[in-house]
């Protein structure tokens, strides 16, 4: 009877420890990752090795990291599947082509991590501490968004800094007001969702009021004087069409909408001299000629607030290419 009631203990007390030791592997595969990298992918078998060695290899090393094939046409969609059989960190989905901005959105949702980071499948971490470098910079200092600084290749050449952080530490976003590369920065993923902060489904310009909805709710971001990132610029003319100029106009009037009911003047003007900047009136001059373009240069040059902008630059005036598309328009006098 004794040796019963022995056997009978120990059995209960075997069970209590596997039970213990399922609950713990269950918990650990519950881990919360530091990081979750979102990377968009469509047809970018050319670098998406790169943009993934870049990742898999950072120094910090408990992340997840989400690819979404956007309907790839080309070996991308199969290179990341080589790559998720090697790295369990790795999560695929795959859509039907439907832009860059719903396949990130589609991230945001699934993302486990206590922080997320944006990475696009042609660019790169320029070395191999940036992730854990921005995140000791978020943590250490209990921030929503920490970022560092990005260089702008073309053709594997160095071109340009991309608004270069020289020394570290708080940056208030009143003071900030940059609309763009959002990229070099994580973001806290709860401060995120709890915002519905997302992205537009624009084939074109869908970034910038993700990040200025991030950092105007955010007040303030870490600055790093490091650079971590590595963008892989291309000639922007080439690749536009009509769509993307509609878009493009779209993301810009989403920004100057914003911007003037959150009273950021900077931003404010900084984009409306780039819809005056000849440069860009060169490239929707070439699309004008289509009445969906035309309509929405309209839209967004009949919500500029001039008195607005001539209060920071009184010899401002619109370029005569918006004011000869208003005049024709428009037949009452209109002071353009």
């Amino acid at each position: 009877m004794f040796y019963q009631l022995l056997a009978f203990l120990f059995l209960i007390f075997s069970n209590y420890i596997n039970s213990n030791n399922d609950d713990k592997i269950k918990l650990n595969n519950l881990k919360v990752p530091k990081i979750s990298v979102i990377i968009p992918v469509y047809n970018m078998e050319k670098f998406v090795k790169e943009c993934l060695n870049s990742v898999v290899n950072q120094s910090l090393k408990d992340i997840e990291i989400i690819c979404i094939d956007d309907g790839s046409i080309d070996n991308s969609l199969q290179i990341l599947k080589d790559y998720e059989k090697n790295d369990k960190r790795i999560k695929i989905l795959s859509q039907k082509n439907n832009g860059v901005g719903s396949a990130r959105n589609r991230g945001i949702d699934i993302s486990k991590g206590e922080f997320i980071a944006f990475l696009d499948s042609d660019d790169k971490y320029i070395n191999m501490n940036s992730l854990e470098n921005l995140y000791n910079a978020a943590v250490n200092n209990k921030v929503l968004i920490s970022g560092g600084n990005s260089n702008k290749y073309f053709k594997g050449k160095k071109i340009e800094n991309l608004d270069h952080f020289k020394k570290e530490g708080i940056v208030y976003y009143s003071d900030f007001q940059k609309p763009y590369y959002f990229w070099k920065y994580i973001y806290n993923s709860t401060f995120i969702k709890k915002n519905k902060i997302y992205f537009p489904n624009y084939s074109s310009f869908e970034d910038p009021i993700f990040f200025v909805k991030a950092m105007n709710e955010a007040k303030s971001f870490y600055a790093l004087p490091q650079v971590i990132h590595y963008y892989r610029g291309s000639d922007t003319f080439k690749k536009m069409n009509k769509k993307k100029i509609i878009d493009t106009l779209k993301g810009m009037l989403d920004v100057l909408k914003y911007s003037e009911k959150n009273n950021l003047d900077i931003l404010y003007n900084d984009i409306v001299n780039k819809i005056n900047n000849p440069y860009f009136i060169k490239m929707i001059k070439h699309f004008s000629h289509h009445k969906e373009v035309k309509s929405q240069i309209i839209e967004i040059i009949r919500d500029i607030n001039l008195k607005k902008v001539r209060r920071n630059n009184t010899k401002f005036k619109l370029n005569k290419f918006y004011r000869k598309i208003m005049k024709k328009k428009i037949k009452k006098k209109i002071d353009l």
